[in-house]
């Protein structure tokens, strides 16, 4: 089962569901980049999870570590 599109062919949900939580990331990454504390954690999980994105513990634990309120903000990312 899908979803219908222009073309008359269907979109397997799975595609949908996968194109939607890819946006979600950038969305999250974006908001995390320019300093929005919560986005960061879940940047972070999303990383370690490989939720919506390939997962990679190092940039994970990069974001979790930025999220933490003593972090200096100067440290490079991976």
């Amino acid at each position: 089962m899908g979803i219908p599109t222009d073309s008359g062919k269907r979109v397997r949900w799975k595609i949908v569901v996968e194109n939607c939580v890819k946006r979600w990331f950038e969305e999250y990454l974006h908001a995390a980049q320019e300093g929005d504390h919560e986005m960061m954690l879940l940047v972070g999980a999303m990383y370690n999870t490989g939720y919506g994105v390939q997962k990679d513990p190092a940039k994970g634990k990069y974001w979790l570590d930025r999220a933490r309120p003593n972090h200096q903000s100067h440290k490079n990312q991976p």
